[in-house]
C-alpha cells in the first residue's frame, strides 16, 4: 500500500507557499453535527462526507459508501471481524479546489466511530503533503482551510480576531514512518508529563488510569449503551489538561483501566505505533483551531476555561 504523502497529490501549494502575504485557502465548512468534524467533498464523483480524523493512520474509505461504489478489490474477503477489507481501483476525491487520487487504501467498517450520516471518506488532516503552510482546523468557526505561512504568531493573530483573545500551546509531534496519526507530547493533568493521541474522531477524552494524579477524585461510572453492546465508563471530576504548562481545557476525563491503547484504526497491519497514556477528543477540541505543520508540530488556539461552551454540538 502507497503512503499517504504519495497519494495525496494536492495541487496548487506551491503557489501559496510562493505568497507573499498571510492568507487562507479555505477547503470548506465542518459539519460537527455528530460531534466529529465532517467536510463535504467529491469521492469517485459522488459528494460524500469526509471524516477529519486526526487519529487515522491514512486516508481510508467506509465500508457502506465503498460497497455502494463497486470500490472493493472482487475476490477479497474481510480480515479481523471484517474491519478492513481491501479497495483496488483509482478514485478519484475533489476537496475545495484541490484533486487526489487514492489507490489500493484501505476499507474500514462505517459502524461504531465512523457511524456518520452520509460520510464515505475518513482522511487525517496531518497526511496532507503540505509544504511551507499551516492546516488550519478551525473547530470554533467551523472552517478547514490552509495558510500560506508556518508563522504561527502570525496566523493567530489572524485566527484569533473573530474570537477575541485565544491562549495558544504547541508541542511537537512524535513522527512516525508510516502512520500520520498525531501523537503529541508534553501533556499533563497536574502532575508530571506525557503523551497523547490527539483523536478528532471520538467526543470524549480518555486516559490511562496510571496516568491520572492521586489527587485527581473519581466522579463515578455510568453505563453506556451503543448499538450492540453495552459500557460502563469510569469518569474523573473535572481536571486541568495541560499542553507545556498552558491550559487547555478543564473537563472530566474517562479513564481506561488498560496498561496500553491499542485502538485498531491506529495498530491494525503494519502501521507503527507510538505508546501513549491518553487521547484528547473533540468534547475539548470543539473549543480549539488546530493549526498543524505536517509531520512537525501542532498548535492549539483555545478559548479561555471560562469562555466554554458546554456541550458537544
Amino acid at each position: 500500500m502507497r503512503s499517504v504523502n504519495s497519494i495525496l497529490i494536492w495541487l496548487a501549494l506551491t503557489k501559496v507557499a510562493l505568497a507573499t502575504e498571510l492568507g487562507f485557502d479555505k477547503i470548506g465548512d465542518l459539519d460537527m453535527t455528530s460531534g466529529r468534524p465532517v467536510v463535504i467533498a467529491q469521492v469517485a464523483g459522488e459528494t460524500v462526507g469526509v471524516v477529519l480524523d486526526t487519529s487515522a493512520s491514512e486516508a481510508v474509505l467506509l465500508e457502506g459508501f465503498a460497497k455502494k461504489k463497486g470500490l472493493l478489490m472482487p475476490g477479497r474477503t474481510p480480515e479481523d471481524g471484517g474491519l478492513f477489507l481491501s479497495a483496488g481501483k483509482d478514485i478519484p476525491v475533489v476537496l475545495g479546489k484541490h484533486e487526489f487520487r487514492l489507490q489500493e487504501v484501505m476499507v474500514l467498517s462505517d459502524q461504531g466511530r465512523y457511524d456518520i450520516k452520509n460520510a464515505g471518506l475518513v482522511l487525517n488532516p496531518n497526511a496532507i503533503n503540505c509544504q511551507h503552510c499551516l492546516i488550519v482546523l478551525d473547530y470554533i468557526g467551523r472552517v478547514f482551510a490552509l495558510a500560506n505561512s508556518t508563522d504561527i504568531k502570525a496566523v493567530e493573530q489572524a485566527l484569533s480576531e473573530p474570537y477575541g483573545k485565544l491562549v495558544r500551546a504547541s508541542a511537537e509531534m512524535h513522527v512516525l514512518e508510516n502512520n500520520a496519526a498525531l501523537y503529541m507530547s508534553s501533556v499533563s493533568l497536574g502532575a508530571g508529563v506525557t503523551s497523547v493521541l490527539l483523536d478528532t474522531g471520538s467526543n470524549y477524552t480518555t486516559f490511562l488510569k496510571v496516568a491520572i494524579p492521586n489527587q485527581v477524585r473519581m466522579a463515578g461510572k455510568s453505563l453506556i449503551r451503543m448499538k450492540d453492546a453495552r459500557m460502563t465508563v469510569h469518569e474523573t471530576e473535572p481536571v486541568s489538561i495541560r499542553v507545556n504548562q498552558t491550559e487547555i481545557a478543564k473537563t472530566a476525563v474517562r479513564v481506561e483501566p488498560a496498561s496500553s491503547f491499542a485502538h485498531y484504526y491506529v495498530t491494525y497491519g503494519n502501521f507503527a505505533y507510538f505508546p501513549h497514556q491518553g487521547s484528547i477528543g473533540m468534547d475539548v477540541l470543539r473549543n480549539c483551531i488546530l493549526a498543524i505543520e505536517p509531520k512537525k508540530t501542532v498548535h492549539l488556539l483555545c478559548r479561555k476555561v471560562a469562555d466554554r461552551r458546554t456541550s458537544v454540538s
